[in-house]
């Protein structure tokens, strides 16, 4: 049993929190390069899991799996150090239509292969590498967030 378990069922909500945290309290080049770095990986990660028709396809494309969830990961608490490190800096950005579009996306991915047997299990372990980075670094920092 995963010990994330409850987290790796969310995933597609966090990522669409952590995407619209990090471009609404971003304003320089530095975290907007992160912005548009998340959707790279994202629009990748949705191409690979549409062109994913059953389990064994999922096998096959496990370890491809794993490694964009990780690079997404890195990303995402790279950009949130970054914004640590500099403080709030503006509020005026907001989610694009385009990035909403690719969050809801994923997730219609991610469901369409949850009700193929056997690929949720797979799919958790390919995030949960990147969901526990992601739990120990919002762990470690939560005392240090600005609001």
């Amino acid at each position: 049993m995963l010990r994330y378990k409850w987290f790796l069922f969310f995933f597609p909500a966090v990522l669409f929190f952590l995407l619209f945290f990090f471009v609404r309290s971003s304003h320089s080049d530095s975290l907007l390069s992160y912005r548009q770095e998340g959707r790279e990986i994202t629009q990748k990660l949705i191409y690979q899991l549409r062109q994913t028709k059953d389990y064994q396809q999922l096998i096959a494309g496990k370890n491809e799996l794993k490694q964009k969830f990780n690079q997404l990961a890195k990303m995402m608490i790279a950009a949130h150090a970054l914004y640590l490190q500099k403080g709030e800096l503006s509020s005026y950005l907001f989610i694009s239509e385009e990035e909403h579009i690719l969050s809801e996306q994923l997730k219609a991915e991610l469901d369409r292969l949850y009700q193929i047997e056997g690929c949720r299990q797979m799919l958790e372990s390919c995030e949960e590498e990147a969901l526990q980075s992601l739990a120990f670094h919002h762990t470690k920092n939560a005392g240090l967030q600005t609001e």
